[in-house]
């Protein structure tokens, strides 16, 4: 059975990629902090094959129990913050929490999931090992509103880059997605008209960006990095002033 563990899985994009490997029949880790967000619509039907798993992976050991107890053939790195405050009124443990939610976690999984291979590759039913980032148009493109948030994301770019080229000879596959505005929390309420009705048609559907992460699983690109975006993301560099915190 190939085993898929989705960090910050329980809302948005995290729900709609455990929700398409599950429909593939894969065995689904969701390691969150919480089982659910009932605030956000339907909810995840738990099974044999789709688990929870509690995990804030900003704990090293939590994160390691995790990885090492599940061995996933996939690994998605879902799990990211966007505190919507002015940079200079953030203070440094919300800024370090940025970084170690959105880098330094997805940094550490890899590490174990890689090391977990190499060491028993005979214990994976396909043979290789997939990493799938997800970063953000901040990453993909400098975000003057939210710098802390744009470097973690740029980092991980970065990260998932390097580490394709480190194992690409191992059969490790490292990928990453950089969404612009996706129909999640970010966009309920809370993103202006003025710069959805930019978007033609709108945000992108989750379950577009979950297609996508599947597909990725089963292609052979290594140390992709693929802007999910409208042409337009990129001048939102200051959209955040209407409604961020300090603005």
């Amino acid at each position: 059975m190939v085993t898929v563990l989705v960090t910050g899985g329980s809302t948005g994009i995290g729900k709609a990629i455990c929700k398409e490997f599950n429909l593939v029949g894969y065995e689904v880790i969701n390691a969150a902090m919480e089982p659910e967000d009932t605030k956000m619509g339907d909810s995840l039907d738990y099974s044999s094959r789709l688990r929870y798993a509690h995990c804030d992976v900003t704990d090293t050991a939590t994160l390691m129990g995790v990885i090492r107890g599940n061995k996933p053939d996939i690994l998605v790195n879902n799990a990211g913050i966007l505190p919507l405050t002015d940079f200079l009124l953030q203070t440094w443990s919300e800024m370090k929490r940025i970084i170690d939610t959105n880098l330094m976690a997805p940094i550490i999984a890899a590490n174990l999931a890689i090391d977990e291979f190499i060491d028993n590759p005979k214990e994976y039913p396909r043979g290789r090992l997939d990493i799938i980032n997800i970063a953000s148009m901040s990453g993909y493109y400098p975000d003057p509103d939210t710098p802390t948030y744009g470097a973690s994301k740029a980092g991980l770019i970065n990260f998932t880059q390097s580490i394709a080229g480190a194992y690409n000879t191992k059969n490790v596959f490292c990928n990453c997605i950089c969404p612009g505005l996706v129909d999640t929390k970010l966009c309920d309420g809370e993103a202006p008209d003025e710069i959805l009705n930019l978007m033609p048609g709108g945000p992108f559907r989750t379950n577009e960006v979950s297609e996508l992460v599947y597909w990725l699983t089963t292609s052979q690109l290594n140390g992709a990095v693929l802007p999910f975006d409208k042409a337009v993301n990129h001048s939102f560099h200051s959209w955040n002033k209407i409604f961020i915190k300090g603005k």
